[in-house]
């Protein structure tokens, strides 16, 4: 076990929280068919990939930053971009919410390269290929989903 000296400013269960509200979850068209308790299709898939590849692009050398221990990161902190800033308080914000989504559990590690494709790849793609409804049950099935697979590409070495 880590020393508290050496812990990184924020722990990987969050750090999966994260990334899956920053990347898949504060998605405008995502959060559109919900409320709308629209069919899911795989046009709306494909529309998300591209969203989640390019926020995972924007987002993870920032992100990258939060898994430094407190003195290194002390140490780039003048370094840092205003803007970078910015993303990085939001993470920070978004690591401290109390309403922070059930701890998550490693799933089977991905067979290729492609992460995104990974993290899209349960629930996710099953109710999309199926045009199922998005109620609030199969959003919470599917943001456990996708928070699982986050969290196993952070523990795999495979993100972050």
């Amino acid at each position: 076990m880590r020393s508290e000296i050496n812990m990184q400013l924020i722990p990987n269960h969050k750090l999966s929280y994260v990334i899956a509200k920053a990347c898949y979850r504060d998605i405008d068209v995502w959060e559109e068919r919900h409320s709308a308790s629209g069919n899911l299709d795989l046009e709306l898939y494909n529309d998300m990939y591209g969203m989640i590849s390019s926020k995972l692009r924007e987002y993870i050398p920032c992100i990258k930053l939060l898994k430094l221990p407190k003195e290194e990161f002390d140490a780039l902190e003048g370094t840092i971009s205003t803007d970078d800033k910015y993303k990085l308080w939001a993470f920070i914000l978004y690591s401290k919410e109390s309403k922070i989504w059930d701890k998550p559990v490693l799933c089977e590690e991905p067979v290729s390269d492609d992460v995104v494709s990974y993290i899209m790849s349960g629930k996710l793609r099953e109710a999309c290929e199926t045009g199922l409804k998005l109620t609030d049950a199969l959003m919470k099935e599917i943001n456990i989903d996708v928070h699982n697979r986050v969290y196993t590409l952070i523990e795999n070495g495979l993100l972050i």
